[in-house]
Protein backbone atom coordinates (compact mmCIF):
# COMPACT_ATOMS: atom_id res chain seq x y z
CA UNK A 1 0.00 0.00 0.00
CA UNK A 2 1.29 3.56 -0.88
CA UNK A 3 2.22 5.51 2.38
CA UNK A 4 0.63 8.14 1.68
CA UNK A 5 -2.80 6.38 1.49
CA UNK A 6 -1.86 4.26 4.82
CA UNK A 7 -1.34 7.75 6.44
CA UNK A 8 -4.21 9.50 5.54
CA UNK A 9 -6.25 10.90 8.08
CA UNK A 10 -3.82 11.40 10.77
CA UNK A 11 -2.46 14.34 12.38
CA UNK A 12 0.74 14.62 10.87
CA UNK A 13 3.04 16.47 12.22
CA UNK A 14 5.85 16.64 10.27
CA UNK A 15 7.22 14.42 7.17
CA UNK A 16 10.87 14.24 5.80
CA UNK A 17 11.53 12.37 2.71
CA UNK A 18 9.47 10.74 -0.47
CA UNK A 19 6.81 10.23 0.88
CA UNK A 20 4.81 8.36 -1.79
CA UNK A 21 6.78 4.85 -1.98
CA UNK A 22 4.90 1.52 -1.16
CA UNK A 23 5.14 0.29 2.57
CA UNK A 24 5.53 -4.06 2.65
CA UNK A 25 4.62 -3.93 6.28
CA UNK A 26 4.36 -2.37 9.31
CA UNK A 27 6.67 -3.45 12.00
CA UNK A 28 7.26 -2.78 15.65
CA UNK A 29 10.31 -5.12 16.48
CA UNK A 30 13.47 -3.87 14.76
CA UNK A 31 14.06 -8.06 13.36
CA UNK A 32 10.79 -8.04 11.87
CA UNK A 33 11.92 -5.17 9.37
CA UNK A 34 12.38 -5.83 5.76
CA UNK A 35 12.61 -4.53 2.81
CA UNK A 36 10.25 -1.46 2.43
CA UNK A 37 9.00 -1.77 5.77
CA UNK A 38 7.57 1.14 8.13
CA UNK A 39 8.78 0.95 11.27
CA UNK A 40 6.84 2.31 14.42
CA UNK A 41 8.95 3.06 17.13
CA UNK A 42 7.14 3.51 20.28
CA UNK A 43 8.30 4.42 24.01
CA UNK A 44 6.96 0.83 25.80
CA UNK A 45 7.11 -0.67 29.11
CA UNK A 46 10.41 -2.37 28.74
CA UNK A 47 12.15 -1.09 25.57
CA UNK A 48 12.26 1.94 24.03
CA UNK A 49 11.25 1.37 20.09
CA UNK A 50 13.62 4.65 19.24
CA UNK A 51 16.82 2.76 20.23
CA UNK A 52 15.88 0.18 17.51
CA UNK A 53 15.57 2.99 14.68
CA UNK A 54 19.12 2.69 13.30
CA UNK A 55 18.77 -1.65 13.33
CA UNK A 56 15.63 -1.54 11.61
CA UNK A 57 16.87 0.91 8.78
CA UNK A 58 19.63 -1.49 8.22
CA UNK A 59 17.27 -4.45 8.19
CA UNK A 60 15.65 -2.47 5.22
CA UNK A 61 12.95 0.02 7.00
CA UNK A 62 12.16 2.78 4.44
CA UNK A 63 9.86 4.58 6.11
CA UNK A 64 10.22 5.41 10.44
CA UNK A 65 7.26 6.64 12.96
CA UNK A 66 8.38 8.15 16.37
CA UNK A 67 7.58 10.03 19.22
CA UNK A 68 10.14 11.27 19.95
CA UNK A 69 12.67 14.27 18.54
CA UNK A 70 15.64 12.82 16.89
CA UNK A 71 18.82 14.14 14.57
CA UNK A 72 18.47 13.23 11.01
CA UNK A 73 21.84 11.85 11.34
CA UNK A 74 19.98 9.58 13.37
CA UNK A 75 18.41 7.71 10.28
CA UNK A 76 21.28 8.43 7.90
CA UNK A 77 21.89 4.29 6.97
CA UNK A 78 25.48 5.30 6.19
CA UNK A 79 24.84 5.84 2.17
Amino acid sequence: MKLVRLIEGLDIINTSGDISGEVSDVCFSADQCAQNSLFVAVSGLKNDGHDFIAEAISRGARFIVYEKGHPVSLFSNGN
